[in-house]
């Protein structure tokens, strides 16, 4: 059986019916969710890549505090929660790049945020009207690749500093000449991935291909055929249209109720079908499970309709050179090699507050009861590895996946913490750091010094200098904090240490 026999198609014809009898109230209808009011700060890079942002009020889980105050207000977008500011994170690596924008489609209800994104540098087409699920919004993003001689990343905002990998992948595409690259996946119900309703030949967050497609057209005429009943919206496994089954998101019953998953459904009914001819490049992982019989009728069918479409068999993790080639997994997440990593308790920041369940990916790691230099001497006498983590039990990882510090930066450092905190200098610290031989200038009693946040969710230290530096806390007066002595470290020359974030690494607290 081939691809057309066994999955739909959005035809050339539906789409000319849909436009002969489409009535002015149904277009109206159309338009208030899937049009574009206006687009803010326009830039005229040749790469556009594009995301989705809304928020589903059923599901906020907080507010701002304040006019100004984004960085807690969580925002639902592809069906994941994420804060503004890890877009924004995100944005500015993207941005860097050369003759690159970042266009975000924000919903009407959060207008009130575009002057944020556009400061940002992002470019905004804010829409007519609002989504309070994950569809229409996810739909809203495809709508870049109607613009001709212009290359689209479709990219999720919850990925932040992980963007650039789908970004490069445009890239790289572009230089071969080809139409675009896709990510083949599975979704629905475990028990039915060896079906042909499991499959989805791209995945609506992480693919890229060049502009000129009538993407706005084919989405309306998918959802009016829909309602319809004259698009059919189920696939076929046997001889004859034996074994049918209907297609997970597919059925748009009313305008009130959008299916989360219609986004996937028009990316396989509508879109691919067409994308497929240009040329595209399939990144297959050879590890998966489920690897079944569509995807070799997927593959016949993108070759078939462009001979110099590619494959590439990649890898689940991919392990750059050493000290990264063995990367070990721990309950599903990538740790850096030669690495232990223990869970311990932090400190209650607020009173009466209950702590929450650790996380099955966090379960796997070894557990610690005790403080920070109750930790440090027992892995002076216990820890073989190289590297050791003091990690937080109350993260969760992101739903693209999670690492601890892969990146090869960290290799010259002592420490790497998350963050830093501000602390007022009192007479017992200021004499301390006086008798030391620090500047007494930046030491001095009552001023505010910044230290790094060793009690943050995620601390890396090379268990050399963890060692060392434990060796020395024991011999500190009562009241210096071990942030104190690796401040005081760090401005003689003795310490190395790097910042990074839970966030950057796919992780979220609590």
């Amino acid at each position: 059986m081939s691809w057309t026999e066994i999955f739909p198609i959005l035809t050339d014809e539906m789409l000319d019916a849909y436009q002969e009898q489409v009535t002015p109230e149904e277009r109206a209808q159309l338009d208030a969710w899937l049009g574009v009011d206006r687009i803010l700060n326009p830039q005229p890079a040749s790469h556009l890549v594009v995301v989705s942002l809304f928020r589903d009020p059923e599901r906020a889980m907080m507010e701002p505090s304040g006019a100004g105050d984004v960085g807690d207000l969580l925002f639902c977008a592809e069906d994941s929660w994420f804060e503004l500011r890890r877009l924004l994170d995100g944005a500015a690596e993207v941005l860097a790049r050369k003759d690159t924008a970042l266009r975000v489609y924000l919903s009407a209800e959060l207008a009130e945020f575009a002057d944020r994104l556009t400061e940002a540098g992002c470019e905004v087409a804010l829409m007519k009207g609002s989504s309070t699920s994950n569809n229409p919004a996810a739909l809203w993003r495809f709508l870049a690749l109607e613009e001709e001689g212009r290359w689209i990343t479709v990219t999720h905002g919850n990925f932040g500093h992980k963007m650039i990998h789908d970004v490069e992948r445009t890239e790289q595409v572009m230089a071969a000449n080809l139409g675009g690259w896709r990510l083949p996946h599975l979704v629905g119900d475990k028990s039915h991935r060896l079906e042909a309703r499991s499959y989805r030949p791209i995945h609506s967050a992480h693919f890229g291909a060049k502009g000129g497609h009538p993407t706005g057209l084919l989405m309306r005429a998918l959802i009016w055929h829909g309602q319809r009943g004259t698009m059919p919206l189920g696939c076929s496994e046997g001889e004859g249209g034996g074994l049918g089954y209907p297609l997970e998101g597919s059925e748009w019953t009313s305008f009130e109720e959008p299916p989360e998953m219609f986004d996937h459904w028009f990316l396989l009914a509508a879109l691919y079908p067409r994308l497929a001819f240009e040329g595209l490049l399939t990144f297959l992982i050879w590890q998966r499970k489920f690897v079944n019989y569509w995807y070799a009728v997927d593959v016949e069918y993108a070759t078939w309709a462009n001979p110099a479409s590619e494959i590439l068999f990649t890898r689940k993790i991919v392990t750059p050179d050493s000290p990264w080639n063995e990367l070990s997994e721990s309950g599903g997440v990538a740790v850096r090699s030669e690495t232990t990593v223990f869970r311990r308790a932090r400190r209650k920041v607020y009173e009466g507050s209950e702590d929450p369940l650790p996380k099955k990916e966090v379960l796997s790691f070894y557990a610690f009861k005790g403080d920070l230099p109750s930790l440090l001497e027992w892995t002076s006498g216990k820890v073989e590895t190289k590297w050791w983590v003091d990690a937080s039990p109350w993260l969760r990882s992101f739903p693209v996946g999670s690492e601890l510090f892969l990146d090869r930066r960290y290799e010259k450092a002592e420490v790497v913490v998350c963050g830093h905190f501000f602390y007022k200098i009192d007479e017992t610290v200021a004499a301390w750091a006086v008798a030391r031989g620090l500047d007494p200038g930046e030491w001095k009693e009552g001023w505010i010094r910044k230290l790094p946040k060793l009690e943050g969710p995620l601390t890396l230290w090379r268990t050399e200098f963890s060692r060392q530096f434990c060796q020395a806390l024991a011999e500190q007066p009562a009241g210096i904090r071990p942030e104190l002595l690796l401040s005081a470290w760090m401005q003689q020359g003795k310490a190395i240490v790097q910042t990074t974030s839970a966030a950057r690494m796919g992780w979220r607290l609590g």
